[in-house]
């Protein structure tokens, strides 16, 4: 069976640090879907500029981990904060970009 690959919506600024080559790991809020059965090292993954949009960014995932946004760099725990609005637990998703991260 063939497996989906990961689909993992982005804001603006994190999408553009992706296709910069300057962000590599996502965070994620662990729970139902974004979870280490889910969220699997080898599995393919499409990075999406928010939900609908034309831009897309394809990889794999390399690392997966769970910790405490209270353990991260100080730039991604502020991220963290803004987007979930307190400290959780998270999962970390290392991604490296296949090609030129559009699939070619």
């Amino acid at each position: 069976m063939h497996e989906k690959p990961l689909f993992i919506p982005l804001r603006t600024r994190h999408f553009a640090d992706f296709e910069a080559g300057t962000k590599t790991v996502e965070y994620r809020q662990h729970k139902r879907q974004w979870n280490l059965r889910n969220v699997r090292v080898g599995r393919r993954a499409t990075l999406s500029l928010g939900y609908n949009g034309g831009k897309r960014l394809y990889g794999v995932v390399t690392s997966a981990d769970v910790r405490h946004s209270s353990t991260l760099p100080e730039y991604d725990r502020a991220a963290v904060l803004e987007c979930y609005g307190g400290d959780v637990e998270l999962i970390c998703i290392g991604i490296r970009l296949e090609g030129n991260g559009n699939g070619r």
